[in-house]
């Protein structure tokens, strides 16, 4: 299966996406068509949105602090805490890639950012603590009828 890449871009207030199927960006035409608009002084984004892509050895260690990398946008990228709006439904809040919306809960920004993750999944604020009403609504049996 080839890899689609999204060259995106914003047109005003609208968000403007061009698909590319192919194995590169380069041989799919992702590539010259984000330096076109960028000659012409657009801020383009190419996204591959089927696979997740590990840091190369120059990009090892992020720029600054803080960041994290996005194996979508292929970058060191400031994740923001946002939710994403669709027309049927609002995701949860959580910590996201400001252009490809990717959470923190994808296994590849997870896979490939492994200090991060040890730390956020583990921090005792991330850990879920029953309050004592779930506690006494699991602690109910359910009672089974024979017939």
């Amino acid at each position: 299966m080839q890899n689609a890449w999204n060259v995106q871009w914003r047109d005003g207030e609208k968000l403007v996406q061009k698909v590319f199927e192919g194995e590169s960006p380069k041989a799919s035409g992702a590539v010259p068509f984000a330096n076109e608009l960028r000659g012409r002084g657009i801020l383009a984004d190419i996204i591959s949105r089927r696979h997740g892509y590990p840091p190369s050895l120059k990009h090892r260690n992020p720029p600054q602090l803080g960041m994290l990398w996005c194996p979508y946008c292929i970058k060191w990228k400031d994740f923001q805490e946002t939710a994403v709006r669709h027309s049927d439904y609002v995701t949860p809040v959580l910590l996201r890639c400001p252009t490809c919306t990717i959470s923190i809960m994808d296994y590849y920004v997870r896979l490939y950012n492994p200090i991060f993750a040890e730390r956020y999944f583990t921090a005792k604020d991330m850990r879920k603590h029953a309050t004592t009403e779930t506690q006494q609504t699991n602690g109910r049996r359910r009672i089974r009828v024979r017939r």
